[in-house]
């Protein structure tokens, strides 16, 4: 047996492993970090986005099946659910900034998360999108653990508020500085409290030069 056929038979055996999988979406989510720092925190090098292209690209170039990616993926995905509810060490840590602060962020709390729903739904409708995608809509503006536990138990799809959780995300972390930027938003604070009601971008965010630029 050639060394060239070696390399092509273990080849054939990692890219049908889930272990390749995990693999792949933690090298695609370094490469994206990687890319994001060196372009000194341009929201436009948005690392999830970066990674997504990436493992996207991959699988379909090697004809993985989603089903044997998940299998490898599924540990971040628990992850995910994790990372979520260890939010709330930072907000607590966070309390005492908020004194004096409490009432505005309150009512821009109702009534921001009011808006991003009622113009998210009655945009899809507008655009004549079918039940499950305006169903989808409903919840799409929280971060995506929770997005999908709100879709099960209004009965539509997780899947579908997952996908739209995460792009909503990924737009706002990329197209917020620039709007917030434009209307002369300097407080970090306001900033990110912003960004969290009109897309939910607790995914993206990977640091604070994602608020700044």
């Amino acid at each position: 047996m050639t060394k060239q056929h070696s390399i092509v038979e273990i080849w054939v055996y990692l890219s049908g492993s889930p272990l390749f999988a995990l693999f792949l979406t933690l090298a695609a989510y370094q490469i994206g970090l990687w890319v994001y720092h060196h372009s000194k925190q341009n929201p436009l090098a948005n690392p999830v986005a970066i990674a997504i292209v990436l493992v996207a690209s991959t699988i379909q170039l090697i004809e993985m099946p989603y089903s044997t990616y998940f299998e490898g993926a599924q540990f971040i995905h628990f992850l995910l659910g994790s990372a979520t509810v260890s939010l709330a060490i930072p907000i607590y840590r966070g309390l005492s900034s908020l004194k004096g602060r409490s009432l505005p962020l309150l009512i821009s709390l109702a009534s921001g998360s009011a808006v991003s729903i009622i113009s998210a739904v009655n945009i899809a409708k507008w655009l004549g999108a079918d039940s499950s995608i305006i169903g989808a809509m409903y919840p799409k503006s929280v971060t995506a653990p929770i997005a999908m536990g709100i879709a099960e138990r209004i009965g539509v799809s997780p899947t579908l508020t997952a996908i739209f959780a995460v792009a909503t995300g990924i737009l706002g972390a990329i197209l917020a500085p620039f709007v917030l930027n434009g209307l002369g938003m300097k407080a970090w604070w306001q900033r990110g409290f912003a960004i969290g009601i009109c897309c939910g971008a607790t995914e993206p965010l990977d640091s604070p030069g994602v608020l700044w630029h």
